[in-house]
């Protein structure tokens, strides 16, 4: 994780341009410090998975005592889209999903995980799956239905929870069918090229 460190003059901490990166056991130590200073620390970059925490922390620092500051990074949350059919509760591959965050923005790169676009279509086994998702409410409309059956038009709103993975399900009917038949009266043999409106 990286962070950004400013005195209380304004001037960068340190010889790397004030840029600090935890190192395994998730921590760093500054020393030399004049005290009476006050230092601001804001999270710049976190590890894959996690949220950053974009909120500055500040301190003062103190003659004799070691200062520190704890910065929190909340793991990100997985959705599961499912699209079964309505009478017989099987996958259905093919149908087309769009899935943005409730204020209507669209994601960004997600580190590859998410499409630029919002849009997905779900696999063979019918499902989308999406991880490392911000926590937040999301709104699912699907904008395709897979061949041969009915959109289902109302969208759904879901909320992806830190750690852990939602999942939503949408029911398509099957299209019905109409076949219509001519045939002569007598002989019951098929007629081509009949016209019906």
């Amino acid at each position: 994780a990286k962070f950004l460190l400013r005195d209380s003059g304004g001037a960068l901490v340190g010889e790397n341009n004030g840029v600090f990166t935890t190192n395994d056991n998730g921590g760093f130590t500054i020393i030399g410090l004049t005290p009476g200073v006050t230092i601001t620390a804001t999270q710049t970059d976190t590890i894959s998975g996690y949220v950053l925490d974009e909120t500055p922390q500040s301190i003062l620092i103190k003659s004799g005592n070691a200062q520190s500051l704890a910065f929190y990074n909340a793991p990100k949350g997985a959705l599961v889209v499912r699209k079964l059919d309505a009478a017989t509760e099987e996958p259905l591959a093919g149908a087309e999903f769009r899935i943005v965050p409730a204020d209507e923005s669209l994601f960004t790169d997600n580190e590859g995980l998410t499409s630029p676009n919002n849009l997905y279509v779900t696999d063979a086994d019918g499902q989308i799956s999406l991880s490392g998702l911000t926590p937040g409410a999301y709104v699912i409309t699907e904008t395709n239905a897979p061949e041969g059956y009915s959109l289902d038009s109302e969208a759904q709103t879901v909320t992806v929870r830190s750690g852990r993975t939602e999942s939503v399900s949408f029911y398509d009917s099957e299209l019905a069918i109409l076949k219509i038949l001519k045939r002569d009266a007598v002989s019951k043999q098929p007629l081509a090229d009949a016209e019906f409106t």
